[in-house]
């Protein structure tokens, strides 16, 4: 992650947000598959503080990510720096297709396995 700063990568630097946006949905699937284990009772009530801490820090973790990418972006395009929270609503928005298809392969690779 350093060296994508310090090196102003900026293909890793675009390959960061796609994993990003995976990570928070991930994070959010989860989270729901756990409280509709724990109202079915099939989760201890006691181990909950300790997971949803856990599922706070991956997104804590991911924003980091995301800022180091932001920041990358912005240091070698600097034309973005006035409208950088636009262009990021716009990936988020679907309207990108490279950032779509880095996030569709990150899905299937990181969250595939959850089933829907």
């Amino acid at each position: 992650m350093d060296t994508v700063l310090k090196k102003r990568d900026l293909e890793a630097a675009y390959a960061l947000e796609p994993l990003v946006q995976v990570s928070g949905n991930l994070v959010t699937k989860i989270r729901m598959n756990h409280l509709n284990r724990m109202a079915a009772g099939a989760c201890n009530p006691l181990a909950d503080a300790a997971f949803t801490n856990l599922l706070a820090e991956l997104k804590r973790i991911a924003d980091a990510c995301s800022n180091i990418g932001t920041a990358t972006v912005v240091r070698v395009r600097p034309e973005l720096a006035a409208n950088e929270h636009s262009y990021y609503e716009s990936l988020h928005a679907g309207k990108d297709e490279v950032f779509n298809g880095r996030y569709k392969e990150a899905w299937k690779q990181y969250a595939g396995r959850l089933g829907d």
